[in-house]
């Protein structure tokens, strides 16, 4: 599906925000034509096509419904899931998407979700996850059960406001929980799969779309272009767009990757799939910088879209191919793709399968596909630093499309290491422990704040097992 396409059947609003952001690229998509010599007929054309393409948007916009309440414009794509995804969500409800019928209230027995669970040694870590899942509903029962009452309670403001937030939380865990019902958890140590978990809709082959999990790919294939040679991650903007405004010049690409770059968040072009990447790119360069190059940690899709343009240029090569090239080819991915249109979404237009995500984790544990310098990189959170976080979705220390948190040392050392952790727009999570050698997938859609914490809930037992396993192993030994 393009990203128009989802804009367009998840809400009218995104049809409007896709048309308007039409409008403002026209000038920059004609700029070239206009700026050659000789081109009057060609000019004119344009222009023609332009005044037809305005008024068809212009009139689509004044016929399109209004834009429901509670809905803002700044709402992308990338935090929106299309049709496709709402068709997942739906599934996961128990609902058959197209007259929201359950589908367990046609049936006299509901079949149960089924799973499928290998887990081993680390039986553990999918009962924590299972124990948290339950508690989760169990908490959406209780907060459900603690507002009824054998009798009409007295009129009490204060105590409606918060009887009607508990039971807005209770739904909240109520429908978080059921979403999760659906997911695939694989637990990898040393460069292999030790566990694996199948739950509901999905198996390790299900596709589903990354969000903002695609920032770690694209880091990745950038990470390879500097092992072949074709870019250095301390390369300035300027080598790649000799045209940049002059406080632009030095943004390297180490920080395009890790979100301190000053490039603002977003970019009406960032809207248009269908555009190219080289206009979209170039039309981002042109408006002002939100900071100083390396002063702000600030999430920026924009500045993403402008690393893939980068990669295009190294590699001599449209998007996709510069993928198949550093990725999907030499990993043998099955099912790792982006979205189609000459302008993919950098930055979230990936999707994939928690089997191929896994098989990224593994090569990353072993040393035959990317260079010691390249891991090094990637799990480089010393360079480069910025002097203030100013985006709340970019908690903790950047790194090379993830984002680093402390977590207690394995046994046997002192103090805490650094965990890296991906999180994805419509619920997927990975991290990966060096330290311990140790990764994970939790494939799934659901919302990302809950998702996380089953992510989190995942990863902690996974260590605690791993800790608990090397000292029962050297008092053993002792």
């Amino acid at each position: 599906m393009h990203r128009s396409d989802a804009l367009a059947s998840s809400s009218p609003a995104g049809a409007q925000r896709a048309l308007l952001a039409l409008l403002v690229l026209l000038p920059f998509a004609l700029l070239p034509a206009a700026a050659q010599s000789g081109a009057t007929a060609q000019e004119s054309s344009q222009q023609s096509a332009s005044a037809a393409i305005q008024e068809s948007a212009e009139e689509a916009i004044s016929q399109a419904p209004e834009q429901p309440s509670g809905q803002t414009s700044e709402q992308s794509a990338e935090d929106s899931p299309g049709a496709a995804e709402q068709e997942l969500q739906d599934n996961a409800a128990g609902t058959d998407g197209a007259d929201g019928t359950d589908d367990a209230d046609s049936a006299e027995s509901p079949s149960p979700k089924t799973a499928q669970v290998e887990a081993g040694e680390y039986g553990s870590v999918f009962s924590a996850v299972d124990s948290y899942l339950q508690a989760l509903q169990e908490g959406g029962a209780s907060a459900e059960n603690e507002g009824e009452s054998d009798g009409p309670p007295e009129a009490q403001p204060q105590d409606d406001a918060e009887a009607q937030a508990e039971e807005r939380e209770a739904q909240r865990r109520r429908a978080a929980a059921t979403a999760l019902e659906d997911r695939v958890l694989l637990l990898v140590r040393d460069g292999d799969v030790v566990a694996r978990g199948r739950y509901g809709l999905y198996d390790e082959h299900h596709v589903l779309p990354l969000g903002s999990a695609s920032r770690w790919l694209t880091a990745l294939v950038i990470l390879k272009l500097a092992d072949q040679g074709s870019l250095e991650l301390d390369d300035p903007l300027v080598r790649f767009f000799p045209s940049v405004a002059e406080d632009q010049t030095g943004i390297t690409v180490a920080q395009l990757l890790t979100d301190t770059s000053g490039i603002s968040p977003s970019h009406p072009c960032l809207a248009l799939p269908d555009a190219a990447l080289d206009q979209c790119a170039t039309s981002i360069l042109q408006q002002p910088l939100s900071a100083p190059p390396g002063r702000e940690l600030r999430r920026s899709a924009a500045a993403y879209q402008v690393l893939g343009r980068i990669a295009e240029l190294a590699a001599a090569a449209p998007w996709g191919t510069v993928v198949n090239r550093t990725l999907t080819a030499p990993l043998e991915l099955q099912e790792l793709r982006w979205e189609e249109g000459g302008n993919p979404s950098i930055a979230s237009g990936a999707r994939a399968s928690a089997s191929d995500l896994a098989t990224v984790l593994q090569a990353l544990q072993g040393d035959a596909w990317l260079s010691e310098e390249g891991r090094q990189r990637l799990l480089d959170t010393t360079a480069p630093r910025a002097e203030a976080v100013a985006d709340p979705l970019s908690s903790g220390e950047p790194g090379a499309g993830l984002r680093w948190a402390s977590v207690p040392a394995p046994a046997g050392q002192r103090g805490t290491t650094l965990e890296g952790v991906i999180n994805g727009t419509f619920g997927s999570q990975l991290w990966l422990d060096p330290e311990r050698s140790i990764a994970g997938v939790l494939a799934t859609i659901a919302a990302p704040e809950t998702a996380a914490e089953v992510a989190d809930v995942a990863r902690q037992a996974f260590r605690e097992h791993l800790d608990s396993a090397l000292e029962e192993s050297a008092a053993d030994a002792r």
